[in-house]
């Protein structure tokens, strides 16, 4: 049995240890643990937490043991009184010699539980007060031990939404860029596009100047024939300079046909 082992271990054994454990309990850091040692903890605690229940019901049957040893050192204690009163009064010789020697028996027997329930009493409260002391450091290491699952939950979650976030911002930087790109490609396009129309417009024009200066060309060639060049004076010559009769100007100023022997001349 576990308080009997420390009983005969030795309560200062027994209290070393338990300060050991209170120490380190109380020097653990929920903050810094990894997820390795609240892992290894949370598995030795959970061992540690069924034994501390075994050891708290035998604990208990201890107590109710030294609480039954002492009701019977009372039963006794009130029997013997019992029968030193009936001592007393006995008048009969042998039945008195009979009744001191069952009271002698009676407490002799008492003389032998006192001093040990009185020690078994003591170290009761001595293994009591180690086993409150053990079932607190026990509590909060597991309070410590929580805390640090909340803590590394929430630097996980924490870690989490960074990453999200570094995620989200990376994806709008490239879709920052890709946008840039689109624009920037759509400024070069139309500035291609504008050097193209002016290119193209000049070409028009230059190709308009062209012919102009070929057909000017063309008309220089045909008038600097000496053949054309006298047909052509006399076509402009004789244009314009051809007269009408005077029958012919007659009938058009009248609607008709003028007579054919009818001329200027006349």
């Amino acid at each position: 049995m576990v308080w009997r082992f420390l009983k005969h271990f030795g309560m200062n054994k027994a209290t070393g240890v338990l300060e050991d454990f209170t120490a380190a309990v109380v020097a653990f850091d929920p903050e810094t643990a990894s997820r390795a040692q609240i892992d290894m903890m949370q598995a030795e605690l959970h061992k540690l937490g069924r034994r501390l229940a075994e050891a708290e019901a035998e604990v208990r049957r201890e107590h109710e043991e030294t609480a039954a040893l002492r009701r019977t050192y009372e039963e006794y204690l009130k029997a013997a009184q019992m029968l030193e009163t009936k001592l007393r009064e006995e008048e009969n010789g042998q039945t008195r010699a009979e009744i001191e020697t069952s009271l002698t028996k009676v407490i002799t027997k008492l003389e032998q539980l006192k001093p040990e329930i009185e020690r078994e009493e003591q170290e009761d409260q001595e293994v009591e007060a180690w086993r409150a002391e053990l079932r607190r450091s026990f509590e909060e290491l597991g309070e410590k031990l929580r805390q640090s699952q909340s803590e590394l939950t929430t630097a996980k979650r924490q870690l989490e939404m960074a990453r999200l976030r570094k995620e989200r911002a990376e994806v709008q930087d490239r879709r920052a860029r890709e946008a840039a790109g689109v624009t920037g490609s759509i400024s070069a396009l139309s500035v291609a596009l504008d050097a193209m129309n002016q290119q193209t417009a000049k070409l028009r024009a230059e190709s308009e100047t062209l012919k102009l200066k070929t057909g000017l060309f063309q008309t220089e060639q045909l008038e600097s024939d000496p053949h054309f060049a006298a047909a052509l004076t006399a076509a402009r010559g004789t244009a314009g300079k051809e007269k009408k009769s005077l029958s012919e100007r007659l009938a058009a100023l009248n609607g008709r046909s003028a007579p054919h022997h009818l001329s200027a001349a006349e």
